[in-house]
This record gives structure tokens, C-alpha cells and sequence, in this order.
């Protein structure tokens, strides 16, 4: 069994309003198979895949705040050398 696609989205309207449902698609050589995910599947997926955001998006900042750190002119280049 292959995954084919797995899909979530929040719902926008009716009695599930606001709440994060999907669906997981397997195939096989001779089917397919699909799953619906409700709200509590959501929160199980999402909670495995919480340490891998939270790495990624320390990588994104850290990465971010290097660029920033690079892009700023020297201290001697925007005078604020502290000689007097």
C-alpha cells in the first residue's frame, strides 16, 4: 500500500465549523483505499509532526536573523566607533 495523497483543510462552514478535517488516499496495484480524517486524526497527525515544525522553524530564524546580522553595515562603516 502507497500513500497517494493525504489532505487537510479547516472547514468553513456547518456543524464542524472552524475544525481541521481530511482525507488519506492509498493505493495498491489492484485498489484504492481512502480515509477520512476528522478533527481528533488532525491532532494526532499534528502532534507527531510538532518537533519537526518547531526545528524547522528555529532553522527559518536562525537563518533569517544570519541574514540580517549580515546585511547590517559595520560598526566603523555606520560611525559609531567609539573613539574620541
Amino acid at each position: 500500500m502507497n500513500l497517494k495523497a493525504m489532505k487537510i483543510e479547516r472547514v468553513l462552514w456547518g456543524d464542524n465549523e472552524g475544525k481541521l478535517e481530511g482525507k488519506i488516499t492509498f493505493d495498491t496495484p489492484n485498489s484504492e483505499i481512502t480515509i477520512r480524517l476528522n478533527s481528533e486524526h488532525v491532532r494526532k497527525i499534528f502532534a507527531v509532526c510538532a518537533d519537526a515544525l518547531q526545528e524547522q522553524a528555529r532553522e527559518a530564524s536562525t537563518g533569517l536573523l544570519s541574514n540580517i546580522i549580515q546585511a547590517l553595515p559595520a560598526p566603523e562603516a555606520a560611525g559609531e566607533v567609539g573613539h574620541e
